[in-house]
This record gives structure tokens, C-alpha cells and sequence, in this order.
């Protein structure tokens, strides 16, 4: 994966931010809180967020920008040669990755924040990214902490995890088949009788089928008679069921002869109370035409009472309720109006501010940028530890000349050593040649006796030893000398990097001269003072030039609430003049001439409602005489009825005998009994053949699965063989890969830490155990554990590392990102990662760092700043 460019809006202290990453080392510098590792944090959430980042702990409201709706990633990036588009929205909760295809972008997954999540873990799982390319701040040494938490992130990155699924996978597979090959041995051996019980089970049936003929042979028989004995029973029932009904109907209408007779004597009893209180009712009623002229003008006072009433105080409460208003329109304006003058005011103190700070604002910019020269000079002294500057290039040169004379006294020591070397070997080849001589001496041709020469090989053996002694002397003086270079090479190599921080040094304080500091920082406040005066007064004017804006609004207001109050007491007015125009001066008096006519109006009530009463008694007493006539008309019509029936009663009761009735109904319930034992017999005796004839078919089939089972149990003998040697095969191929990857991984991150500790350490050794990766340090050749180690060096062996991890994953994963990778480090180490970065870091296509070191833009191929201004972070490229 290439990150090409990232941008967010409202992603904690970045409003609109956007920046492109190009391949080589990208570095992100910048003052802490920034909002540099905010960039790194949106390009996690960016690509993983899910469930799994939400259980962590990370929630929606923690990166969210105050006071905006949600934040919005988008991410261009470019994997195995395609270029894709993921965008996340949490404003409006969309999610989409789209791939740039066939010159235009087309959706590669569906528009959710799962599914883009889901397509980025099977291209880099969120383990692998979190453990061996983003290094987040504060969890560089985070993997040395767990044996077993190690393991796991290696398992992952080498896909060893997919490998072990793969093994337990095949486990679960033998085992599902020694069940099947045991269930078919289980079926074989159940089964074993197979043969016998067909046979019994068909000359069950055959007795079945026997015994089902019999039964359809003599049915027809019993249900022919049935038929006609029913036919029978039928035609005497009914007869006796309409002996029933006809006995039942002359006693409803008996009954209902009855309930006539005392409607009839009730009515007339009610036809005669009514005629009684009509002629009181019309009595009352002849006052009648009397009382209606008083109930007119009581109504018609009545209604006016009420509309006054009502309209009166409405008309005073809109007129009091306008009236508070305009007072309240009044105050405001005149706070208003204050406002407008305070305004004019201001604006005559920001335009003498504006002035004074335009003089001021160079002073202060001077200020910031001799201030920060004097941190880097603050920090480049610091580095030096204590040197001058001139002291670096003399001490250089003097380390340099020593160099030289030592090399040149290991030269002479090397010339010492040969020259002592061959001498050795010139007078051992002379002993030996003296041993085998015979007769004359092969060193000085003299005649050469035993005495001769034993005298000549302890001569030349005391040469050798005392050669040999001279040779001892001159190898350790050798590697006296060898060490002092090394050590020498070693100083020369940290003082020409001081040497560049001693020019710079000299460089600033040259820089530096004559610049009154002080008097730049009496400046500098004299215009933060006036910046601060000049934004207080700018607020205090946004916030009265609103109120100050409402003068004309208020003015308008307070003459359209005049008009109003004055055409309401305008209606007030023609109100009571109505009043006076019916002759009444106030409401009093109207009250008192209603409650004069109120006990007309209440006899008029009692009159009307008599009045009522009559005409309703009038119109019931016709009903109930209409009524009557009908009540004598359906008794006539019951009594004739009940003549005819008792006629036909009479008639059916001679055809009927109960006698012959009952003998025939239970000739037929014998006959049914038969008949339904039968049937169920034969209903009993076909289940019994279909089952019977299911059961054949059953073994026949069991029969031929029996050939079947043989034949898949040695299938399954087969499979189950193949599959336990792939297990195996599995199982080495798995121990071979993580072996051949941890020293890989060991091999790099031996080097590196090397690098870190000066050659202190010279690697780290790995061992695999179980599900653990254990980590030792090497320390004068001897394997050392991890609490070892000082503070620092746990940190500088963590980012070794984990630095392994991804240079081992070069080639499969081509991106590696480190989020302040400096601030646990010392000087000598944060130079060492410089080093490390321009000889490693350059091997992977793509590096992003995050840290507020600026020496680290030495090592960088890109370098992006982000500033803090006003709570917003602003993103600038500067190479």
C-alpha cells in the first residue's frame, strides 16, 4: 500500500486540512499539539474504523471538531498497481471505497462503514498495520512487553495464524470422518440380519392381505340393508318431529294470545289518563301570547349585556398590553441609541490602535525569529556539550593527526611482524635441515659432527624463542594500537558531525550580534497589549453594532403601537355610546332592568314548556288508539291459527306408532355397529399393510446401502490417510517459515540495534517456544535478558524491532509509519536514527514520520510543517 493523499475536515484540531505523500521518507514536523499525530490517528480511523476500533475505546466525539456535525476522511491510495478512493463521513454515517477503473471510479464495495473496513483488512489486517507499519506514539516498546503477545503479531504478519487454522481445520476433518466411518461400521453391523427379516416381514403382509379380502367381500351385504332399515327409521321420525314442532307453535301461540290480551286492557287504561292532563295542559297555555313580548326584550338586552361585557374588556387589556410594550420599545431604544454612541467612540480607538500596531508588528515578528534562533542555538550548544566551536575543528584535527601517527606505527609493527615472522621460519627450516644432515654443515660447509651440531640447533632454538618473544610484544602493541584507532575513529566520526553543529553555532551567533533582545521583547508586549486591546474592542463593537442597528426598527415600532392603542380606544368609545342610544348611562342600570324582566322570562319558560308537553300527549294519544286497532286485528289472526293446527295435529298423530319407531332405529344401530368395526378393521389392517410394505422397501434399500457403506469405509480409509501426512506436511512447512522469518527479522533488527548502542550490543538472538517469541540481547558474546537493558536501550530495541518487522515485509507491504519516534531517545541515539533512516528507511517505498525534531529533516525526501493558529491547525509543504 502507497498513502497518496489524505485529507479531513472537522478532525479534532484541523478544520480543512490536505496533504499529498509522496514515495521516499515523508516527514511531519511541526510544535507539540499541533495536530500532527491527528493526521496519523484519521488515517486509522480512516482505514479500520469499525466495531473493533469503537470496543477499544475510540469514540466518535473524541476526534470530532467542536461544534461541528461529525468529521469527514478521505484517503487516495494505491495498492498492487490500482488506485482507490475511501471516503468516511460521519456526519451523515456514509461510508465508500471506490477503484479508479477503465479511466473512471467505480464502487468496490457497498456504502457502510463495515464493508470498507471488511475490503481493507484482506489487503492489510489491522494487527499487521498496528504492529509492524504504524508505530503509534508512546508504543515503541509496547512489543517487548509480552512473550506471547509477539507471538501472535509474528504469527499475523508472516500469516502462520492462517496456516495454524488450516492445521486445527484438518484436525476437525479427520475426526468428522472416523465418525462417518464408524457410523457406517455401526450400520453394518445392525444390519447384519437383513436377509431374514424381509422374508418375515413378507409373509406378514401376505396374511394381511388375506384378511383385507374377507372384510371387502361381505361389506356390501350389511350396508344394503343398513339402507333400507334407515329409510324407515327416516320417514317415522319425521313424523314425529312434526308432531313436536306442531305442539310447540300452539304454545307460542297460546302465549302469545295471552301477552295481546293484556296489551289491550294496559292502553285503554293509558288512553284515559292522557285525555285527562291534556285538558289541564290547554288551561295553562292561553297566557301564553302575553309573556312573549317581555321575553323579546329581555333576550335582546340579555345579548348586548354580553357583548359589551366581553368586547369592553378585551378592547382594555390589548390597550394595557400595547401600552407595556411601548414602554419596554421605549427603553430599548434608549439603550440603543446609548450603544450607537459608544460605537462611534470605539471605532475612534481601534483606528489609533490600528496604527500604533503596524509600527509594533515588525518588532514582533523580529522578536519570534530571534527567539527561536537562540532555542536552536540553546539546543546546538547543548549538543556540543560544553565544546566551543573552535575547540571541535582543533580537537578534529588533532584526533585526525593522531589517527595518521598511529597508522603509521602499525605500518612499522606490521613490517616488524613479517620480518620477525620469517626469521622464525628461516631458523626452524634450518633446525630441521640439520636434523637430516649428514656430513657437512648445510649452514657453513664445515665438516659437521654430532657435537657441531647439537650446538648449532640450540643456537637456533634460542633465536626462535627470543623471535617468538619479540613477536608476542609486537602483536600485542598491534592491537593496543588497533584499539586506539577504532576509538580515534570513533571520536572522528562525532566530531565531524559537531563540527557541522559547530558552523552552525558560530553561524547564529554571528546572527545574534548586536540585536537587543530585550528591547525587541519590550516591543514584542507593547503590541501583544494593543493586539489584545484591539480584539476585546472589536468584540465589544460586533456586539453593540447589532443592538445599535434596531434605532430605526424601535422608532417604526413605537408609532405603529401608537396607531394601535389610539383605534382601539376609538371602538372603546363607540361602544358605550351604544349603550347610552338603548337609554342606559351605565351597566348598572342595564343589569338592574334585566333582573325586572328575568321573572317574566322565567314564567314564559314554564308556559312554553307546557306548551310542549301538550302537543307531544296530543300526538301519543292517536298513536295509542292506532295501536289498539291493531292489537284486536292480530288476536283475531291468532285464534285462527291455532284452529288449523290443532287440525293437523290431530291427522299425523293417527300415522304415527313410538313402538315401531324405537324397534326399527335399534335394528339399525346394530347393523351400524357391524358395519363400522369392520371398516375400522380394514382402516387398521391397510396401515398395518403400508407399513409393512415401507418397511420391506426400507431393508431392501438398507440392503443395497450395505454394499455402499463397504465400499465409502474404504474411501474414507484412504482420505483419512492423505488427510493426516498433509497435517504433517503443514505442521513442518509452518515451524521451517517462522524459523526462516525470525532470523531474518533477527538478522536486521541485530543491525540496527547494533547501530543504536555504538556496537555495545552486538545483536539480539530469537527463540521460538510454544506460543511464545522470546528476546535476549548479546552482550560481550553472552545472551542477556531484556531487564538488562537501560531505558533507553529498551526504546532503541523496540523500534529496532519493529523497524525488522517492516524491512522484513519490504517486497509484500511497502509502507512504514512512525508517530514521534524521538522524544525517549538521547542526542547519540536521535543522531544514530538519522543514520538509520538514510541507510534503511530508504530500502522501503514509503516512509511517514511524525515528530517535532527538526533534525530530522536531514534524512527526509518530503518535509510538511503544521503550525497551531487561532485552535486550527494549517498544513504547509517545505520540501
Amino acid at each position: 500500500m502507497r498513502i497518496e493523499r489524505v485529507r479531513v475536515e472537522n478532525f479534532r484540531s484541523h478544520k480543512i486540512s490536505e496533504i499529498e505523500f509522496k514515495p521516499g521518507i515523508n516527514l511531519i514536523i511541526g510544535q507539540n499539539g499541533a495536530g500532527k499525530s491527528s493526521l496519523l490517528d484519521a488515517i486509522l480511523v480512516g482505514l479500520y474504523w469499525s466495531k473493533r476500533l469503537r470496543i477499544r475505546g475510540l469514540k466518535k466525539d473524541e476526534f470530532t471538531r467542536i461544534g461541528t456535525r461529525g468529521a469527514k476522511i478521505e484517503i487516495t491510495f494505491e495498492e498492487d498497481g490500482t488506485k482507490y478512493k475511501l471516503l468516511r463521513d460521519f456526519s451523515r454515517n456514509i461510508s465508500y471505497l471506490k477503484r479508479f477503473d477503465g479511466g473512471e471510479w467505480r464502487h468496490v464495495t457497498e456504502t457502510n462503514m463495515e464493508s470498507v473496513s471488511a475490503f481493507i483488512e484482506r489487503i492489510i489486517p489491522y494487527n499487521v498495520f498496528l504492529n509492524a507499519i504504524y508505530i503509534r506514539q508512546g508504543q515503541i516498546e509496547a512489543i517487548l512487553e509480552s512473550d506471547e503477545t509477539r507471538d501472535k503479531v509474528v504469527k499475523e504478519i508472516l500469516s502462520l495464524d492462517k496456516l495454524e487454522a488450516a492445521y486445527e481445520n484438518l484436525k476437525d476433518v479427520v475426526r468428522t470422518i472416523e465418525e462417518r466411518k464408524k457410523s457406517k461400521e455401526d450400520f453394518l453391523k445392525k444390519t447384519e440380519n437383513i436377509e431374514e427379516l424381509i422374508k418375515l416381514n413378507e409373509d406378514k403382509l401376505t396374511e394381511t392381505l388375506r384378511e383385507i379380502n374377507e372384510i371387502l367381500s361381505r361389506l356390501p351385504e350389511l350396508k344394503s340393508k343398513a339402507r333400507e332399515i334407515e329409510e324407515e327409521v327416516n320417514g317415522l321420525d319425521n313424523l314425529r318431529k312434526r308432531i313436536t314442532e306442531l305442539e310447540l307453535k300452539i304454545e307460542k301461540l297460546n302465549s302469545k294470545k295471552n301477552g295481546i290480551y293484556g296489551k289491550i286492557t294496559q292502553l285503554e287504561k293509558g288512553i284515559e289518563e292522557r285525555k285527562e292532563k291534556i285538558k289541564e295542559l290547554e288551561e295553562i297555555v292561553k297566557i301564553l301570547p302575553d309573556l312573549e313580548e317581555k321575553e323579546r326584550e329581555y333576550q335582546r338586552l340579555l345579548k348586548f349585556k354580553e357583548r359589551y361585557t366581553s368586547e369592553e374588556s378585551r378592547l382594555e387589556k390589548i390597550i394595557n398590553r400595547l401600552k407595556g410594550i411601548k414602554e419596554e420599545l421605549e427603553d430599548k431604544l434608549k439603550n440603543a441609541k446609548e450603544k450607537a454612541e459608544r460605537i462611534r467612540y470605539i471605532q475612534r480607538q481601534l483606528e489609533g490602535i490600528e496604527e500604533s500596531m503596524k509600527e509594533l508588528e515588525q518588532f514582533a515578528s523580529k522578536f519570534e525569529e530571534v527567539e527561536q534562533m537562540r532555542r536552536q542555538l540553546t539546543r546546538l550548544k547543548q549538543y556540543l556539550g560544553g565544546l566551543r566551536p573552535e575547540e571541535v575543528k582543533e580537537l578534529l584535527n588533532s584526533k585526525r593527526i593522531e589517527r595518521e601517527e598511529i597508522k603509521v606505527k602499525i605500518n612499522e609493527i606490521n613490517t616488524k611482524i613479517g620480518e620477525v615472522s620469517q626469521g622464525i621460519r628461516e631458523r626452524k627450516k634450518a633446525i630441521d635441515e640439520l636434523r637430516r644432515a649428514k656430513g657437512k654443515c648445510p649452514v657453513c660447509g664445515r665438516e659437521l659432527t654430532e657435537e657441531h651440531k647439537a650446538k648449532l640447533i640450540t643456537k637456533y632454538s634460542k633465536e626462535i624463542k627470543r623471535l617468538e618473544e619479540e613477536l608476542e610484544i609486537a602483536k600485542t602493541n598491534k592491537e593496543e594500537l588497533e584499539k586506539k584507532l577504532r576509538e580515534l575513529e570513533n571520536d572522528i566520526a562525532k566530531l565531524s558531525s559537531l563540527s557541522k553543529v559547530a558552523e552552525q553555532v558560530m553561524e547564529l551567533e554571528k546572527e545574534l550580534e548586536g540585536v537587543d533582545l530585550e528591547e525587541l521583547g519590550s516591543k514584542k508586549n507593547e503590541y501583544e497589549k494593543l493586539r489584545d486591546r484591539y480584539s476585546k474592542l472589536k468584540g465589544e463593537l460586533k456586539a453593540l453594532s447589532a443592538d445599535a442597528r434596531k434605532v430605526p426598527s424601535y422608532e417604526n415600532r413605537i408609532r405603529e403601537i401608537e396607531e394601535e392603542i389610539k383605534g382601539y380606544e376609538e371602538r372603546l368609545k363607540e361602544l358605550r355610546e351604544e349603550m347610552r342610544k338603548l337609554g342606559f348611562s351605565t351597566i348598572e342600570e342595564l343589569s338592574s332592568k334585566l333582573k325586572e324582566l328575568e321573572e317574566f322570562h322565567n314564567r314564559f319558560i314554564e308556559v312554553s314548556n307546557a306548551k310542549k308537553e301538550l302537543e307531544e300527549l296530543k300526538k301519543k294519544l292517536e298513536d295509542d288508539k292506532k295501536e289498539l286497532d291493531k292489537l284486536f286485528e292480530e288476536l283475531a289472526s291468532v285464534e285462527v291459527e291455532i284452529e288449523e293446527i290443532s287440525e293437523e295435529l290431530e291427522k299425523i298423530k293417527d300415522k304415527y306408532s313410538e313402538e315401531e319407531y324405537n324397534k326399527k332405529r335399534n335394528e339399525l344401530l346394530k347393523l351400524r355397529e357391524e358395519i363400522s368395526g369392520m371398516e375400522a378393521r380394514k382402516v387398521e389392517l391397510e396401515k398395518r399393510r403400508d407399513e409393512i410394505k415401507r418397511l420391506i422397501d426400507d431393508l431392501k434399500k438398507n440392503k443395497k446401502e450395505r454394499e455402499e457403506a463397504k465400499k465409502e469405509i474404504e474411501r474414507l480409509d484412504k482420505a483419512l490417510k492423505r488427510i493426516k501426512e498433509l497435517r504433517n506436511k503443514i505442521k513442518e512447512y509452518k515451524t521451517l517459515a517462522k524459523e526462516d522469518a525470525l532470523n531474518r527479522i533477527g538478522e536486521i533488527a541485530s543491525e540496527i540495534f547494533s547501530e543504536f548502542t555504538d556496537g555495545k550490543y552486538s545483536g539480539i538472538a530469537i527463540r521460538a517456544e510454544d506460543n511464545k517469541i522470546k528476546l535476549f540481547v548479546v552482550y560481550d558474546g553472552v545472551e542477556r535478558p531484556l531487564s538488562f537493558l537501560s531505558g533507553g536501550e529498551r526504546i532503541a530495541l523496540g523500534l529496532a524491532f519493529r523497524l525488522a518487522l517492516s524491512m522484513y515485509l519490504i517486497g509484500r507491504i511497502n509502507l512504514l509509519i512512525l508517530d514521534e519516534p524521538t522524544p525517549f531517545l538521547d542526542e547519540e541515539r536521535r543522531r544514530k536514527l538519522i543514520e538509520i533512516m538514510e541507510r534503511h528507511l530508504k530500502k522501503i517505498s514509503q516512509v511517514i514520520i511524525v515528530s517535532h525534531d527538526e533534525e530530522l529533516k536531514d534524512a527526509a525526501d518530503h518535509v510538511i510543517r503544521i503550525r497551531l493558529e487561532d485552535g486550527i491547525s494549517r498544513v504547509e509543504v517545505i520540501a
